[in-house]
């Protein structure tokens, strides 16, 4: 009987590893490499990032030094292609993009939760269409208001480096840069000042973070994650994910009890759609569309920008003769007395006579246009 039992547990582990296999064989595209650590038949990369999480972008970027573009291996015969080829990502982002590639469905499952019906989780007719939208929103006057907002911030920011250094203490840049960007970007998307730069502890920026984990987990689990959000769910990114929505519409709910004139003061992004709306007497965006709108904007705005900003700096240090031509293009454009931040800027408290023409405390839009070495690093970086 024992000998049975043992036979039958054989015969079927020697069919999985044969499915495994064939299924291999079959696996992703064979012209494109296979990243160099461990995967299994099946599951492929799964459990390597599972079991080295913190290891997973120091790789990736090693791999990425002899093969510009390679593949990972997901459960039942997925890969995930990874490239810094610009001239693929032109071809699959922009070229062929919605014609030949597009957002699969599982993928489009994996981030509804919280992008919803946003730009950056549809297809199509309906991708090109809020793409427009989008276009129509950012116009040269409106990226002019914006310009106080992020020197508003940048004060902010740099007081909190200040008491790092009467204290001694190291600064997180990243960490402060996610801060910055996700209130600026907050106040522009929805005219909300969360102020996370201040605070040690922010619900917002906490809750925003625990989301975007949580996005990140699931597309290493491949379509995995569907079985284990069945057998046990996240109840801290739920709680985020009710904190988020509930906190938006909150604001859209205040923001349509409006009447136009109020409406026409504000800068920001949601009441400039609701003022447009109500202008046209039509309501073709309903909360849900607007809640995706402001979700979306945000996820484009605050990890890009954070990273190009954090990536600029760690290059800037390994760069000093391009950092000292920077200083130079400062003080040739802007005067001397942007290196020293006590003397210009003062306190926030002190900020609310700031004039945006002030050229002694606020970079204008004309002036950024002259800061030719600036606009090249960041190109650079990029």
């Amino acid at each position: 009987m024992i000998m049975k039992i043992i036979f039958s547990l054989f015969l079927v582990l020697l069919i999985l590893v044969c499915i495994g296999l064939k299924l291999l064989s079959n696996w992703g595209n064979k012209d494109i490499p296979i990243l160099d650590r461990f995967y299994l038949p099946v599951v492929g990369h799964v459990f390597y990032f599972m079991l080295q999480p913190e290891n997973l972008l120091p790789n990736f970027i090693d791999f990425s030094k002899e093969h510009r573009t390679y593949q990972i291996l997901f459960p039942f015969n997925q890969s995930l292609v990874l490239t810094i080829e610009p001239e693929i990502i032109k071809h699959v982002l922009f070229t062929k993009f919605g014609s030949v590639y597009e957002k699969g469905i599982m993928i489009q499952k994996r981030h509804m939760d919280f992008m919803g019906r946003g730009i950056f989780n549809v297809n199509g007719v309906e991708w090109k269409n809020k793409r427009k939208f989008a276009l129509s929103l950012f116009k040269i006057q409106s990226m002019k208001e914006y310009v106080e907002i992020f020197h508003k911030n940048t004060i902010k920011m740099f007081e909190q480096f200040e008491l790092h250094k009467e204290e001694k203490k190291p600064i997180d840049i990243q960490d402060y840069f996610m801060r910055y960007t996700l209130d600026s970007f907050a106040e522009i998307g929805f005219g909300v000042c969360i102020d996370s730069i201040g605070q040690d502890v922010n619900r917002f920026a906490i809750a925003f973070d625990c989301i975007q984990t949580h996005m990140q987990n699931r597309t290493k689990l491949g379509d995995l994650w569907i079985i284990k959000e069945m057998i046990k769910k996240d109840e801290k990114y739920e709680e985020s994910l009710n904190y988020i929505n509930d906190y938006i519409y909150s604001i859209i709910e205040e923001r349509r009890k409006e009447d136009i004139n109020k409406l026409s003061l504000r800068t920001d992004l949601l009441s400039k759609i609701l003022l447009d709306q109500q202008e046209e007497d039509k309501d073709s965006l309903n909360d849900k569309d607007l809640r995706d709108f402001v979700c979306n904007f945000m996820i484009a705005g605050r990890d890009t920008t954070s990273s190009l900003l954090t990536f600029t700096f760690h290059m800037l240090d390994e760069h000093p003769d391009v950092e000292a031509k920077i200083k130079e293009e400062i003080e040739e454009v802007l005067g001397s007395q942007y290196f020293n931040y006590n003397n210009n800027v003062g306190s926030v408290e002190d900020q609310d006579d700031i004039n945006a023409n002030d050229h002694n405390t606020m970079i204008t839009w004309e002036q950024q246009k002259d800061l030719l070495s600036h606009h090249n690093v960041l190109k650079e970086t990029l």
